[in-house]
């Protein structure tokens, strides 16, 4: 089963680098699935070729032109709704939050669909102990370590999520099923 995972649309246009990082993760954590990932160059061109803009619906005919063009059996397209950092005194949090959908790209049937937040906070909510902490643990709470750690669990879990549902593991193993009867 070939995959092939489109660019990632985004709510905010300065969340670009963060879409490219979601969708590396998802590919590195789809790897060890039952699909096999078209490499994201490949894909890039291929969008590219047919004038599909990321974030926008793709058409029934799209989607036959970027099955055709990349050989791929599914399309897992999505959008970022929430990425960054948030400080207030007190407290402060990190977010990353995706929604994806599966395609069988020869009948544009979405076979899976999924929406996910994952947040990390520090601070007085928390319970930090005395006054240094109490004024140090939110800033600490906005480095960068703890955003990649939010965004690669996001990623982890959502490719999770794709492999163990039992919508596509059905759909994995029909066509795995139909692939070996023509052989």
């Amino acid at each position: 089963m070939k995959l092939a995972i489109l660019p990632l649309g985004m709510t905010s246009p300065k969340w670009q680098k963060p879409a490219e990082s979601l969708r590396m993760g998802l590919a590195s954590h789809l790897q060890e699935g039952a699909f096999e990932i078209v490499e994201l160059r490949r894909v890039d061109a291929a969008v590219k070729s047919i004038g599909w803009a990321p974030g926008t619906e793709l058409t029934s005919s799209q989607e036959l032109q970027l099955a055709q063009i990349l050989g791929a059996d599914a399309l897992l397209q999505g959008t970022v709704i929430d990425w960054g950092r948030s400080y207030a005194l007190v407290e402060s949090w990190v977010k990353a939050a995706l929604e994806l959908e599966l395609i069988d790209a020869n009948t544009g049937k979405v076979l899976w669909t999924e929406q996910k937040r994952n947040t990390r906070q520090a601070g007085l909510t928390k319970g930090p102990t005395g006054y240094a902490a109490i004024a140090t643990a939110p800033i600490m709470g906005l480095t960068p370590s703890h955003l990649t750690r939010v965004t690669l669990e996001l990623t982890r879990t959502m490719a999770q999520d794709i492999v163990t549902s039992p919508e596509v593991q059905a759909y994995v193993n029909h066509a795995t099923q139909s692939a070996s009867a023509t052989h």
